[in-house]
């Protein structure tokens, strides 16, 4: 503890003006506590105000490190079938109808997990606004894996 230790004989209420005789023979001196106490409130207050920032700065990451997902109101999957810098057209054909094809617009943010070819599989999430279906996020997913062959003795 800081500060000379100050004991009384008798539990009283108010001030003691005895001192214990191990601290005026040990010479002891209280610490300065002005001096710490304003270095604890600067340190607090440089802290408070700077902790928003930083959080504010990883606002688009994940705790695990990786990047959040971006926001998007549906999505759609199938091959490609066209694909360009600015644009990709995803046909799908589901059981009993007629195969239908759409068209995303790419754009700069749009978020791409894996490498778009024509003919691949894929996931878009998209966002419909004023310039049509705008991309979000292109998954691109791989070849189902062939069974394992058991080992033959």
């Amino acid at each position: 503890m800081w500060g000379r230790l100050i004991t009384c004989r008798r539990l009283k209420i108010g001030l003691c003006t005895e001192q214990a005789d191990f601290q005026s023979a040990a010479d002891f001196q209280s610490a300065p506590h002005e001096s710490y106490d304003s270095s604890v409130r600067f340190g607090l207050a440089i802290f408070l105000l700077l902790s928003p920032l930083a959080l504010a700065q990883d606002s688009d990451q994940k705790q695990d490190g990786t990047k959040a997902e971006p926001q998007y109101d549906d999505t759609f999957s199938g091959p490609i079938v066209e694909l360009t810098t600015s644009k990709i057209v995803i046909s799908r054909s589901i059981l009993g109808k007629q195969p239908e094809k759409r068209t995303f617009v790419i754009k700069v943010d749009t978020r791409i997990e894996g490498k778009l070819r024509v003919r691949a599989k894929v996931t878009v999430g998209f966002i419909t606004n004023d310039e049509g279906d705008v991309a979000r996020l292109i998954v691109v997913r791989g070849p189902a894996k062939p069974p394992q062959e058991k080992f033959k003795k």
